[in-house]
């Protein structure tokens, strides 16, 4: 890197806006606000932040404001190393648009990344909600609670002297940093996840060289919204300081550590733990240089971050389907994510079949979203059978922009849910999905839905998708076998797939039936058939959603069923009166199932 690069912030952030690909008028729109509000939160642009700003701290707020890409890279390669639905690979690819990108690929960009700065200190990444969550733990707690209460009216009596001095302070219009009874080794440990959140949110606003007069008026000019899914976002702190959020947290944290034993100490502190254990730690007061970049930005992991984002949703809805039997598509361990039609994954135990598709075109006239021409193409959809039909439940359209773009996403929604009449179709942002949801037509508003700051740090939002993807496929039944235990020379199951079996085949009923026999018999393959054997499947819930759908041809089961009896030793049979006429040639008695099997339908058993 020449030198010039670290004469001054602007010259530095070109540089890492070239050697990143970042694209603010696109995909990565919204990130110079992210920087802009850790360096100076009044500027009227990032330039003008930039022109009053070091290096150093540019490239400090450079680092924490690519925070939510590092976590997202983290949970890719959890999920791929350890979710349930992906045993049996060491070592899986991910094919991202052009790119093969394999685990060690990930491996190696964390790593760097965790060399490029150094800090001492790490705190919880929690969301708003969170920070709440905490202070209604602690408003909750009796003693505490009340001291709370006294404080906004008295001088608070059971806190540490040093945070008498704190709350004088802040009475005063001035912001002191956390006091030193909850820093540590002072601050008890049951309490110090909590404080070191106070702490990295009293440090920005005196780095901003801000008091709590100057920090109100700024929220109340509003330059930029807040963002829920990071409770240490500078317009986050501005929006929650509103309600002393600050003051009440620094007297609860200081009467709890003065006032409870170490019972009740403890009792509060796993209240409080367990909220801040569910979020991912993050760097703060970090030592980082501009040149440290190189080593990252340049890397496939990060030339291909926005199509990774779409990675990290699909494995979102995986996770969501926990207690299911997901099985994740792949070719010798490579899994596609290209632009176009890949099945990604299917569900063996819901009570309907289900499969993760990405890609599907879907044709649509006169679309209103740009660039589309009679046809919409989501990212994700969950895909099943109705009536011997395949129908999209749910539809996935993932945008990767730091900013709300409201005509483009108010356009997919419309068009996804006019393309897929039978689906709940959501649109899902990197950063905020504004008002889009309000200006969709009401035709279909009751089945858009926009979530926006769907990040790993943001836990209701989180919530919110995993919820409608459980409710899309259902609480998982007694799972299929993925192939039955019977032997090779045992007994498989043949349906009549002929044009007098299709009306048959089309109905729900006779779905269930196959079922049940097949749950009942445990065949070890099935066989659609007829004339020939047309498909071939173990015995699981996408064999059943496979063999249903195939269909039409003339009758004569007597080839096929010769054939597998030369493999089997029997063959279980589904079929009509015209199919069951070409049987004559085979020892045939009736199964048991056919006092169940719906009107018309014959099951009986050859040898």
């Amino acid at each position: 890197m020449s030198a010039p690069i670290h004469r001054d912030p602007v010259a530095a952030w070109r540089y890492l806006c070239g050697l990143g690909g970042i694209e603010l008028d696109g995909r990565d729109e919204g990130l110079d606000q992210r920087i802009r509000s850790r360096l100076n939160p009044g500027a009227a642009s990032l330039d003008d932040a930039l022109a009053s700003a070091t290096v150093d701290s540019f490239a400090r707020a450079f680092f924490t404001s690519l925070h939510p890409y590092v976590e997202m890279f983290r949970d890719i390669l959890e999920f791929f190393e350890h979710a349930d639905a992906t045993k049996g690979e060491s070592e899986w690819i991910l094919q991202v648009d052009r790119a093969d990108l394999d685990l060690e690929h990930f491996r190696h960009w964390l790593a760097s990344w965790d060399a490029v700065a150094t800090t001492d200190l790490y705190v919880p990444a929690v969301d708003s909600k969170a920070v709440w969550s905490m202070w209604h733990v602690l408003q909750d707690n009796g003693p505490v609670g009340e001291e709370i209460q006294r404080s906004f009216r008295h001088r608070p009596r059971r806190v540490a002297d040093d945070v008498h001095a704190w709350v004088a302070a802040f009475d005063n219009d001035e912001y002191l940093a956390l006091p030193q009874s909850l820093l540590p080794p002072d601050c008890p440990q049951q309490l110090a996840a909590t404080a070191s959140i106070a702490s990295a949110a009293i440090k920005m606003l005196l780095d901003l060289d801000l008091k709590p007069s100057t920090r109100q008026q700024l929220f109340r000019d509003r330059r930029l919204g807040s963002d829920p899914s990071d409770a240490l976002d500078f317009w986050t702190i501005a929006h929650n300081e509103t309600d002393y959020w600050l003051r009440t947290l620094v007297v609860a944290l200081s009467a709890a550590s003065t006032i409870l034993d170490k019972a009740d100490l403890d009792s509060l502190g796993a209240d409080l733990n367990e909220i801040a254990s569910k979020f991912p730690l993050r760097p703060v007061e970090v030592d980082v240089s501009i040149g440290d970049f190189e080593s990252v930005l340049s890397l496939p992991i990060w030339k291909n971050r926005c199509e990774l984002y779409a990675v990290w949703v699909a494995t979102e809805i995986v996770r969501a389907l926990v207690g299911h039997s997901v099985e994740v598509h792949h070719d010798n361990g490579r899994i596609g994510f290209p632009f176009k039609e890949t099945m990604v994954a299917s569900i063996h135990s819901s009570p309907d079949p289900f499969r993760l598709i990405s890609e599907r075109r879907v044709k649509l006239a006169n679309p209103r979203g740009k660039g589309r021409k009679e046809s919409v193409q989501p990212d994700f959809g969950l895909w099943t059978v109705e009536h011997g039909k395949e129908v999209c439940k749910m539809a996935v359209e993932v945008k990767h922009y730091k900013g709300s773009a409201k005509a483009k996403f108010v356009a997919a929604l419309e068009d996804y849910a006019r393309a897929l009449p039978c689906a709940e179709v959501f649109l899902v942002n990197h950063g905020p999905a504004g008002n889009a949801i309000y200006e969709v037509s009401r035709s279909v508003l009751d089945r858009c839905n926009a979530i926006g700051h769907l990040t790993t740090s943001n836990q209701e939002a989180r919530r919110e998708f995993a919820a409608a993807a459980r409710r899309c496929v259902g609480e998982p039944v007694s799972r299929w076998p993925n192939g039955s235990p019977k032997s090779s020379d045992s007994e498989v199951l043949l349906c009549d797939v002929s044009g007098s079996m299709s009306a048959r085949l089309q109905s729900s009923e006779m779905a269930e039936f196959i079922r049940d026999l097949v749950a009942s018999q445990l065949p070890s393959r099935l066989v659609a058939a007829n004339t020939s054997i047309v498909g071939e499947w173990n015995a699981s819930e996408i064999g059943i959603s496979e063999l249903i759908r195939i269909r039409g041809g003339n009758t004569d089961l007597s080839g096929p069923i010769s054939s597998l009896l030369e493999v089997y030793d029997s063959v279980i049979v589904v079929t009509d009166g015209g199919g069951a006429s070409s049987l004559k040639e085979f020892h045939v008695r009736d199964h048991d199932f056919s006092n169940k099997a719906p009107s018309g339908v014959r099951v009986c058993v050859c040898s």
